[in-house]
Order: structure tokens, then sequence, then C-alpha cells
């Protein structure tokens, strides 16, 4: 896991494949989206984790992708929900209480990230992207923010190399 400062006061944690669990229910949504001729990516999992002072609140929340590549036409999305307990070493601070795992309030903020960050991808490869992680707080998360975390996690799986604190400082508008 590496910590970051993206403000003064916004911070991110960007964790690996096998550091945090895997959300334990099944599918609560599937986007099919059309791939890119000839367009590669390599299998990437990771998790983003954000907590952003706006004001008197402070957004939270974790989301992670894991992609497989496959020589398909298709590129495959799904959303894994459940919840699983609480998160206690999480970026949130009291009185925040964070649970691992997804509310279906979430889900569809999700869906619509992901397919904003495959139209600022330069090309769609063929695979599966599963959303399956993610931790979310009961005072600091919302939708909109569950959408702009999906945006981070797909450019950051499926896109060309880029700095990852700058692709989280471009979504979560903190430039």
């Amino acid at each position: 896991m590496i910590e970051i400062r993206l403000s003064a006061f916004a911070r991110a944690r960007l964790w690996g494949p096998m550091e945090l669990p895997a959300v334990a229910g099944g599918s609560v949504a599937d986007h099919v989206v059309k791939a890119d001729k000839g367009t590669v990516a390599q299998d990437k999992s990771l998790a983003v984790e954000v907590a952003i002072p706006r004001g008197p609140v402070v957004s939270y929340g974790l989301l992670g992708g894991t992609y497989e590549q496959a020589p398909d036409e298709l590129l495959k999305m799904s959303v894994l929900g459940g919840e699983q307990g609480e998160f206690d070493g999480s970026l949130a601070g009291p009185p925040e209480t964070v649970i691992f795992g997804l509310p279906s309030e979430y889900v569809d903020g999700i869906a619509n990230g992901f397919l904003a960050g495959v139209d600022r991808l330069s090309a769609t490869p063929g695979g599966s992207l599963a959303f399956d992680r993610a931790a979310y707080g009961r005072i600091g998360s919302s939708p909109l923010l569950f959408r702009e975390l999906a945006v981070c996690v797909t450019r950051l799986v499926l896109g060309d190399p880029a700095p990852w604190d700058e692709v989280l400082r471009e979504e979560l508008k903190l430039k």
C-alpha cells in the first residue's frame, strides 16, 4: 500500500491486489462495451482509497478493480455487492464508520463511472473488469464519489501508464 497527500488535507492510498479482501457477494451489475480490435492490456488489479475534506464532511470511499485480458471484441464489466463488516484501518477518521463491501445505492455510480472512464481511454481492450473490492463510510460516501472512483480505477487498470496521483487529482477535481 502506498499513501500520499492529494492536497493540503486530502489523502489517498493505492492498494495492491492481495492487500484487501474481495467483496463476498455476487455480481449486482454487468455492462458490456465494444473493445477496439487489436488493443491489449496486461492483467492488473488495484484499489484506490480516498478521504477528501469537503466543508464539514469528509468524502470517503475505497474501490478496487481486477482486469483480466482476453482476446475478445468485448470488455465486460461487473460490480460485486454485499457488506462484510467494519474496516478499522481506513483513511477515514472519527466519527466515520467504514464498512467493507458495497451497498446497492452506489452501483449505478460505479457503472456510470466505468463508462466515463472507458470514454477517456485511448483504446479499449477486450476482457473483463470486475469491481471486486470496496469500502464505504456511513456518513461521507456518495454515489458521485463512487462514480469518480470508478473512473479512476478504470483509467488506472485499463489505460495508458500515467502517474496514479495525477489521475486521482484530475478525476476528483483536486487540481
